[in-house]
């Protein structure tokens, strides 16, 4: 089922035709609040983790069990080569 919302799709258009940046800036902000107050979104997941590799990073063998920067010590337990 979609979301369907009169008075959303009319500011949608006049925010988009609108040249007064704060008036579209304002029309933007209502639109943002109908979605917020009146559309539901079920997120099951949401994993946010960058994965990166270098030589000449230098990592001990073993790292931690957690994946956010070896359990917060890569600061003590990572060194850079040159």
């Amino acid at each position: 089922m979609h979301w369907e919302n009169k008075k959303y799709d009319e500011l949608l258009v006049a925010a988009r035709a609108e040249l007064d940046e704060v008036k579209s800036k304002n029309m933007y902000i209502e639109l943002q609040h109908l979605i917020t107050d009146e559309c539901s979104t079920i997120i099951p997941i949401f994993a946010n983790y960058a994965h990166a590799a270098s030589k000449k990073i230098v990592t001990p063998a073993k790292l931690s069990g957690t994946w956010e920067l070896d359990g917060g010590r890569c600061l003590e337990r990572w060194s850079m080569t040159s």
